[in-house]
């Protein structure tokens, strides 16, 4: 495994310009001349939702729709839409529950570092799969409903929710493309509506984003999408009333897909997220997450060989002494190498620590079980830090993962353009603004 392949991750910027512009505090996305939404009543019922409203909707399309595109403009404007195969990362492999709860597997078990990220990115996975799902399952599914030639714009809907327990719930989902695209970082923009019949007024955005396809390869691009279950609860305040209990919180990811600008027959697929104040549907007492993730693939086509890096970046009361709930800030970072041999890094701050910090480095097998584990504590006193616990040696790691993580070049949220970030958790903690 070359160390280059870990740090190919300048085409990022690229997107985050864009996203500087569409996706900070009062320019999330805003409205389009058609309303939209998506499609099946897990997405738009249960946990859709947008804290944008319809811009007012599907009437501009109508006044002057038909049908006069071309095959061609059809299939870009669904291909401005995301796929799975960008944004989610794979699953981590599951991991058997410990035989001792609490305790640290030994070598030769289970890595511990993978299975603690396992259901942060499965809980992603999940919210990424209802969203492309959501929009897909209209504008791939069914011809346009109507296609505006003077906007650029292809509406689906408005179409009821069958599977909604609302009666009169209607989705619709539009892109629009930009022409010319002058200023505008996304050359198509698109949402998905929930609302009332054909009711245009009632109509709110649950999902918005803007995407830049690549011109000669579909699997190919860069942008970003906001799903937003706080409108999604406030539209079914005012239309469901006495609706149940639904997600909370926020999802925006920036995304880029394509060849390597230095070695083009290696693809990087690179994903910046934010998750903001997230409850599930189906734990509404659990603890509101936030945290930032960066998720990365690299395959060297020539080659066959792939690398895949996340860095999670979330606060909660991660030490749980019995001083209280007082959050610390865990970040913990791992490379694989073809899906399975890897390093992973943590670090634990702030809270019950003070001002010390807690350090973990394993590493793990072809089969994701340990080979390496170190725990220091660095209370930042003269003597250094103090190792808590060590198993194996650092040799076993391998020639590359003995190195770290830093030194091998992987890209990391520390790494990430300070601005681009704060603009991503601006859109997920302000949400599409409201027309």
């Amino acid at each position: 495994m070359q160390k280059s392949w870990l740090g190919r991750a300048a085409a990022l910027v690229v997107v985050g310009s864009a996203c500087a512009v569409a996706c900070n505090d009062g320019d999330g996305g805003g409205g389009s001349s058609s309303s939209s939404s998506g499609g099946t009543s897990s997405s738009s019922s249960s946990t859709g939702g947008s804290s944008s409203s319809s811009t007012g909707g599907s009437s501009g399309m109508s006044s002057s729709g038909g049908t006069n595109y071309t095959p061609a403009q059809l299939t870009a404007a669904r291909r401005a839409l995301p796929a799975l195969g960008t944004l989610a990362p794979p699953n981590p492999r599951p991991r058997p529950p410990s035989p001792s709860p609490g305790t640290l597997p030994t070598l030769g078990a289970d890595a511990e570092y993978p299975a603690m990220a396992r259901p942060i990115v499965l809980g992603i996975n999940g919210q990424i799969t209802a969203l492309v799902n959501a929009l897909r399952n209209l504008a791939d599914n069914l011809e346009p409903t109507v296609y505006n030639s003077e906007t650029h714009e292809f509406l689906w809907g408005p179409l009821p929710d069958n599977d909604s327990p609302l009666a009169g719930d209607s989705v619709e989902v539009y892109v629009r493309e930009n022409v010319p695209q002058g200023d505008k970082p996304f050359r198509y923009e698109y949402a998905l509506l929930r609302g009332m019949g054909t009711d245009q007024a009632t109509f709110r955005m649950v999902i918005w984003g803007g995407a830049n396809p690549d011109a000669t390869n579909e699997d190919y691009g860069s942008g970003v999408t906001l799903w937003d279950f706080e409108a999604n609860k406030a539209w079914l305040d005012v239309n469901a009333p006495a609706h149940g209990t639904v997600t909370r919180g926020r999802f925006v990811a920036l995304y880029i897909r394509g060849p390597d600008q230095q070695t083009p027959t290696n693809v990087n697929t690179i994903v910046l997220a934010n998750l903001h104040a997230f409850v599930p549907e189906d734990n509404p007492t659990a603890a509101p997450v936030t945290l930032d993730h960066l998720y990365g693939h690299v395959q060297d086509t020539v080659a066959s060989h792939t690398v895949d890096f996340v860095d999670i970046a979330a606060t909660g009361d991660i030490m749980k002494t019995d001083g209280g709930v007082v959050d610390e800030t865990l970040d913990i970072r791992l490379a694989f190498f073809n899906a399975g041999l890897g390093r992973g890094e943590a670090t634990v701050t702030g809270g019950d620590l003070g001002t010390s910090v807690l350090n973990g480095v394993e590493c793990w097998d072809a089969t994701v079980n340990r080979t390496y584990y170190d725990l220091q504590a660095d209370t930042g006193a003269d003597a250094g830090p103090t190792t808590i616990l060590t198993e194996g040696t650092v040799d076993a790691c391998g020639a590359t993962f003995s190195q770290t993580l830093d030194a091998l070049h992987v890209p990391s949220l520390a790494a990430v353009d300070a601005a681009l970030l704060q603009a991503l958790r601006n859109a997920a903690a302000n949400g599409i603004p409201q027309p």
